[in-house]
């Protein structure tokens, strides 16, 4: 091999090395990010608290008002959050090496059935890991400020943990962050300008619920946060 071809190969494999490691990098950095434009742009309230495990899993389920609400609970909870997402923005191409980075769990309505078997299935694992892990039934953002009905897969994640087991589903409100850019209200995301800076939110985490609970009957504990 010839001085200048093995110079090129060297080159080459630096900069395959470097791009990896700048990839790699970048996740840490963005999540860094978030945390600070959420101290800075948003006056977040979070409530209960206590009604997290210290250690154990527990299977997050809020209400979903805009794009931000993963990444200010993220943020503003003490333990580090598995969420559950569409898997079509898991494979963005631009976005989806964060989502990889952060282990989101990606799933979708439209999955043949072995692949909806492989996550449902990862996510009880996470759990009896003793993770956290958030999902958002209402199936996506509201468009209309209101709480949607909540979809019932995550009750197929439940059933695949014992009958007996003491992992709790613990119910989240998000409330506050319908009219910010990152909602739908005006029927747009971002064009708008925000009503108050810095932002005022609250994050309610209620009682711990049997994990065995419906659908309707989460949503119902949710929505008696709210009105609180």
């Amino acid at each position: 091999m010839s001085d200048g071809l093995r110079i090129s190969l060297y080159v080459v494999v630096a900069a395959v090395a470097v791009a990896a490691l700048a990839r790699v990098a970048a996740v840490p950095l963005l999540c860094a990010l978030l945390w600070l434009v959420v101290r800075i742009f948003y006056r977040v309230r979070v409530a209960g608290l206590v009604n997290l495990p210290r250690k154990s899993g527990a299977l997050l389920v809020s209400n979903h008002q805009s794009w931000a609400d993963g990444p200010i609970v993220g943020a503003r909870t003490p333990r580090l959050v598995r969420f559950v997402m569409v898997r079509e923005y898991f494979n963005h191409p631009f976005f989806g090496f964060f989502f990889r980075g952060i282990r989101a769990i990606p799933i979708s309505e439209d999955d043949p059935p072995h692949l909806l078997r492989r996550s449902l299935e990862e996510i009880a694992q996470v759990l009896r890991d003793g993770k956290l892990v958030m999902i958002f039934p209402e199936g996506g953002c509201t468009r209309d400020g209101r709480i949607q009905p909540f979809r019932r897969g995550f009750e197929m994640i439940m059933r695949r943990l014992p009958e007996d087991s003491p992992i709790p589903i613990i119910p989240v409100c998000i409330d506050g962050l319908w009219g910010s850019i990152f909602s739908y209200e005006g029927g747009t995301l971002f064009w708008k300008r925000p009503r108050k800076f810095p932002y005022p939110l609250t994050i309610i985490f209620g009682p711990p619920l049997p994990p065995r609970s419906t659908a309707a009957q989460v949503q119902s504990a949710v929505e008696a946060l709210k009105a609180d």
